[in-house]
């Protein structure tokens, strides 16, 4: 029995959302505006040849489906889908359209990477801010992203720095990346320890994470020193101190 307009619109909604396709990314697919895009898959307007056309050569749909709502959603051997076990690196599925390179489920993948790697990380501000765009929510996404550019210095060097110090900026946030990538990290094996019913050393683990800040503070003493010419090094990072919880550092931190 063919399926109505609305019943091919809803199809075509939850295809993409399980493929997380928003309307803007639909749009730029499909060559056209993203209110086109919404009137469209709103039941307001009927296929025309030429969107149906367009739609399946974007999306790998069937345009008799689009247009008289008979058959499936795919077109033959661009809809089956095979499960090829687990990416061992993202541990998400592996899935395949038979015959054809599906692009915009390519796409969904990779939003579902950085969605894990941005969880891993465990930064509210950047999962809020990457669930605002996903729901097309740009308002909320461009406040969130402005707070993570204040807090990261992103785009310190764009704005009006003095070459001679564009490199040193540029290494430091990558350094301060580096950092916070190797904490999060550890946080999810400490996760993974309490999971799986490990007893966990709250005090060492605290300790640990006391002595990485520590690391940080001596790796920036001297820009400290020219922010406050008055400071007293030795009582902002005693000798003593430092060479203590260097030994205490795991040898991949201290070379």
């Amino acid at each position: 029995m063919a399926k109505d307009f609305k019943e091919i619109c809803k199809a075509i909604s939850a295809d993409w959302k399980a493929r997380r396709i928003t309307h803007q990314i639909a749009a730029e697919k499909v060559g056209t505006t993203k209110q086109t895009i919404s009137n469209q898959i709103s039941a307001k307007s009927r296929f025309s040849v030429p969107m149906a056309r367009k739609f399946a050569e974007a999306f790998g749909y069937d345009e008799r489906f689009l247009l008289y709502g008979e058959g499936d959603l795919y077109a033959e051997g661009k809809g089956v889908i095979i499960n090829g076990g687990k990416d061992k690196d993202t541990g998400l599925p592996n899935l395949y359209y038979l015959g054809y390179r599906n692009e915009p489920f390519i796409h969904g993948k990779q939003l579902r990477v950085a969605e894990r790697i941005i969880e891993i990380l465990n930064n509210k501000v950047a999962i809020s801010a990457f669930h605002a765009y996903l729901d097309e929510k740009y308002d909320e996404y461009g406040e969130l992203i402005d707070i993570l550019e204040d807090e990261y210095a992103y785009n310190c060097v764009i704005y009006g720095v003095p070459p001679k110090y564009a490199e040193s900026l540029k290494r430091t946030r990558q350094w301060f990346t580096d950092v916070e990538t190797k904490a999060a990290k550890e946080l999810v094996l400490i996760e993974q320890k309490a999971a799986s019913g490990d007893l966990i050393d709250v005090d060492a683990e605290v300790e640990r994470f006391r002595r990485r800040v520590l690391w940080i503070k001596d790796a920036n003493k001297e820009e400290a020193k020219k922010n406050h010419p008055d400071l007293d090094l030795e009582k902002y990072m005693p000798e003593e101190a430092r060479q203590e919880f260097l030994k205490m550092m795991p040898k991949e931190d201290t070379e």
